[in-house]
C-alpha cells in the first residue's frame, strides 16, 4: 500500500478535481504491476495497473489507495470496480473509502457481491492526508486553503533592507506547493509592490490559476500576473470600468464579489466559495498582510505553512494586523536549511 501511495502522489497537480489514486497488483509475494491516475480525464489507477498486469491480474491482490469507483451519471471514465472484477482479481486492499456520495461504499459493495474479498483501512491516515484537497472539496464544495508565510524572528514579512526572508530550500517547498495547488491567491498590494509572476518554477511544474483580490482594480494592467489568461480577478461591482475592459481584453476573468462586513474589503468566504464553484479544490494563499490577516481572523484556512527565518529586520511590515494571531496548538515543525518551518492545522 505504501508503494501505491507513492504512485498516487505522482499525479499531484494534474488530476484535480479528481482524487489522487495509486494501485499495485501483487501475486505470489511480488509486485507485478503498478499504476496511478496521471491526469484529469485519463485512465484511473486501477485501469492503468490492470492494463500493465494483463492476464497475470487473475487471482492476484490489488492494493488501492481509494475505494474503486462505480458508474454514475456524468462520469467520464469506466467503473474501476467492474474492471477489477472482470480482471479476476481475488482480493482488494482499500486504504480509505471514497467520500464522494456517488461512490461512498458502492464500489466496495460491488466487489463483495462479485465474490472479491475486500480488506479496508490499510494506511488509512496516510491515504486521507494524500487526498486532503479532494476530501474537503467533495464534502464542502470549498477548496482546501493553505496560508504560506515567511516571517523573521521579530515577526516581519517584508523589509526595505531585504528582498527575501526565507532561504532557497523553503523557496523550493513553495514551488512544490504551487505545483500541487489549483490556485494561488494574493491581494492587489502584493501585485503592486512586488509585481510577481506567481508561476511554478520547478522542472515540469504546473502553473496554478492566479487569483487576485483587487477591490477597486488598482493593479496595473501591465503587471506580470496578467501576462496570460490563466488569471481571475475578484473585485467590487463599482470597480474601475476602464481597467476592467482592458483586463477582459487580455482574456482575464473579472468576478464581481460582495464586500465584507467592514465594507472596504471583499468577502473572502465568498471568494473561496466561487473558486469552489470553478472546481478549484485547493488554494495557496501567499499574501500579503491584509489577506493573511483576513484569512486567519475569519478562520478560512485549513493549514498554515510558516517559515521562521533567523533574521531580525527591525523596520518592516508585520505578518498580521493588530489583534490577529494564529495558534500553534496543532502543529509540526521541521528544519529546512536555517529556517524552522511549522505546518499548523486549524483545530
Amino acid at each position: 500500500m505504501r508503494r501505491a501511495l507513492e504512485l498516487a502522489l505522482q499525479g499531484c497537480g494534474r488530476v484535480s478535481p479528481n482524487p489522487l489514486v495509486g494501485c499495485v497488483i501483487a501475486k505470489g509475494g511480488r509486485i507485478i504491476a503498478g499504476g496511478f491516475h496521471g491526469k484529469f480525464g485519463g485512465p484511473h489507477a486501477e485501469a492503468d495497473a490492470l492494463g500493465k498486469a494483463g492476464a497475470e491480474a487473475a487471482g492476484a491482490d490489488a492494493y488501492v489507495t481509494l475505494e474503486p469507483c462505480v458508474r454514475f451519471e456524468g462520469k467520464k471514465t469506466p467503473s474501476c470496480a467492474e474492471a477489477v472484477v472482470k480482471a479476476g482479481v481475488k482480493r482488494v486492499f482499500v486504504a480509505v473509502r471514497d467520500p464522494n456520495p456517488n461512490v461512498a461504499g458502492k464500489g466496495i459493495e460491488l466487489l463483495k457481491q462479485a465474490g472479491v474479498e475486500v480488506v479496508e483501512g490499510i494506511c488509512e491516515d496516510d491515504a486521507g492526508e494524500a487526498n486532503k484537497f479532494f476530501f474537503k472539496f467533495v464534502r464542502t464544495k470549498r477548496p482546501y486553503v493553505i496560508l504560506k508565510m515567511a516571517v523573521s524572528l521579530d515577526g516581519k514579512i517584508w523589509s526595505p533592507e531585504t528582498s527575501s526572508i526565507s532561504n532557497p530550500q523553503f523557496a523550493g517547498m513553495v514551488q512544490k506547493l504551487r505545483n500541487d495547488c489549483d490556485a494561488i491567491l494574493v491581494g492587489s498590494g502584493t501585485v503592486i509592490t512586488d509585481n510577481p509572476r506567481l508561476t511554478c518554477r520547478m522542472p515540469q511544474g504546473r502553473d496554478p490559476l492566479r487569483a487576485i483580490v483587487d477591490c477597486n482594480l488598482e493593479s496595473p494592467v501591465n503587471s506580470k500576473v496578467f501576462n496570460d489568461a490563466n488569471c481571475a480577478v475578484f473585485c467590487l461591482r463599482n470597480a474601475d470600468g476602464n481597467k476592467r475592459k482592458a483586463l477582459e481584453k487580455r482574456g482575464i476573468r473579472i468576478i464581481e464579489t460582495e464586500a465584507g462586513e467592514d465594507g472596504d474589503r471583499l468577502n473572502l468566504e465568498r471568494v473561496f466559495a466561487t473558486l469552489g464553484e470553478m472546481k478549484i479544490t485547493s488554494v495557496l494563499v501567499e499574501g500579503g498582510r491584509k489577506i493573511a490577516s483576513s484569512v486567519v481572523r475569519e478562520g478560512l484556512y485549513d493549514e498554515c505553512v510558516l517559515a521562521i527565518a533567523p533574521k531580525i529586520l527591525g523596520e518592516g511590515t508585520p505578518a498580521f494586523e493588530s489583534g490577529v494571531e494564529i495558534g500553534f496548538g496543532n502543529a509540526s515543525v521541521q528544519t529546512v536549511g536555517d529556517n524552522a518551518v511549522f505546518t499548523i492545522r486549524k483545530r
